[in-house]
């Protein structure tokens, strides 16, 4: 693992942070697939081939092994959940933007809360992982140019 990797999590680990204006996380990437969900506030993730801006009606799953920087746009809560590489709830290998309804959105807010029982956090993973295999993929990238 490089210095820009991340270590790799725990099954569908979470967590949410808040991010100030015009924060920037430089380009990094995982050994772990990864969905990015903001809860309030407007996010944007970039990669050598796109960009993307994620609201609070869509997530971006960006895949394991994708190099990717963020930047935030107004005062954001984003929301970051892992995914072991040998069962991903979405497929393919390149990032993708996800339909977020109103189901979803709250798994994901209740899911990344601080200091959630393990075995309830479970659950809730598992409902992610089934909810993520019938979302409806959207296919809006900006490509770099």
């Amino acid at each position: 693992m490089s210095s820009n990797s991340h270590p790799v999590p725990a099954e569908a680990s979470s967590t949410w942070d808040h991010h100030p204006a015009g924060h920037t996380i430089e380009r990094h990437r995982h050994l772990f697939h990864q969905l990015i969900y903001v809860s309030s506030g407007v996010f944007a993730v970039r990669t050598q081939e796109a960009a993307w801006v994620i609201s609070s009606a869509r997530a971006m799953w960006v895949p394991a092994g994708t190099w990717h920087q963020h930047r935030v746009y107004g005062s954001s809560r984003v929301h970051t959940f892992g995914f072991a590489t040998d069962d991903p709830p979405l497929p393919g290998d390149v990032p993708t933007m996800v339909f977020v309804g109103p189901f979803l959105r709250e798994l994901l807010i209740a899911c990344s809360e601080p200091g959630l029982p393990l075995e309830e956090a479970g659950r809730i993973q598992a409902v992610i992982r089934d909810r993520l295999r019938r979302s409806h993929i959207q296919p809006l990238v900006l490509p770099a140019p």
